[in-house]
């Protein structure tokens, strides 16, 4: 890159210009008190991702994005995909990509933060366990090579909807599903848990295929009703 900055850097600035629009969405959400499935939560999610960036923008431009995040899009091809491969065919909840402009070769770069959402808390039926889902078809997809969500990046995040229960019951029951898969168990958010507001975790992925390690930020914002948000 120009400047005397690199791709890396310029890649680390676009995560970290994700990652603080993610926190003010989802901020937002809580305080207007967003509920529904995840289907409804997504599309609310993404109306309050572009506010988030447009409050942003208004405080300071440098900090904002210029392009939305891709909902419900199929997986970017990689140039070390088989042909055909499975995982082009996986649709994430969100992707929001970046190109090194001065990469050797194009084919090579575009690197894709993936953003997965799902709701945590008490399930609401008998066949699907909100925390079991979440780890299963979630904190997986990212690892699975059927899956592999975020291939050719080193960072993405899970977004938990935390609708009921306790985070520490929570946490629980996602670590103890993630750790029959082999998967590095999840760190306590460092900050602690904030009851009524979101809630951060750094987990680092080790995948067989893919970029690796993969940084994976848990954003778990808490949607519960305020007598049940202790």
């Amino acid at each position: 890159m120009t400047g005397g900055t690199s791709a890396s850097d310029e890649w680390q600035n676009h995560v970290d210009k994700i990652e603080a629009i993610l926190h003010v969405a989802l901020r937002e959400l809580r305080k207007e008190g967003v509920s529904g499935n995840e289907t409804h939560m997504n599309r609310e999610f993404y109306f309050r991702i572009l506010r988030a960036n447009q409050q942003v923008y208004r405080q300071s431009p440098a900090k904002a994005l210029s392009n939305p995040p891709t909902p419900e899009a199929q997986n970017l091809p990689s140039r070390s995909d088989a042909e055909p491969d499975p995982r082009t065919k996986k649709i994430p909840d969100f992707q929001w990509s970046f190109i090194d402009h001065e990469a050797e070769d194009p084919d090579e770069g575009v690197r894709t933060y993936v953003i997965e959402c799902k709701k945590l808390g008490k399930p609401d039926r008998a066949d699907w366990n909100y925390n079991e889902n979440y780890a299963n078809h979630g904190v997986l997809r990212f690892v699975h090579p059927a899956h592999l969500y975020g291939k050719d990046a080193v960072a993405g995040a899970m977004v938990g909807y935390v609708h009921s229960m306790e985070f520490s019951s929570i946490h629980s029951e996602v670590d103890t599903i993630v750790s029959t898969h082999a998967i590095a168990s999840l760190p306590h958010p460092a900050t602690g848990w904030i009851a009524g507001g979101v809630s951060t975790i750094d987990h680092e992925l080790t995948r067989a295929q893919g970029v690796s390690p993969y940084k994976l930020r848990h954003f778990w914002v808490d949607l519960r009703p305020p007598a049940v948000a202790v």
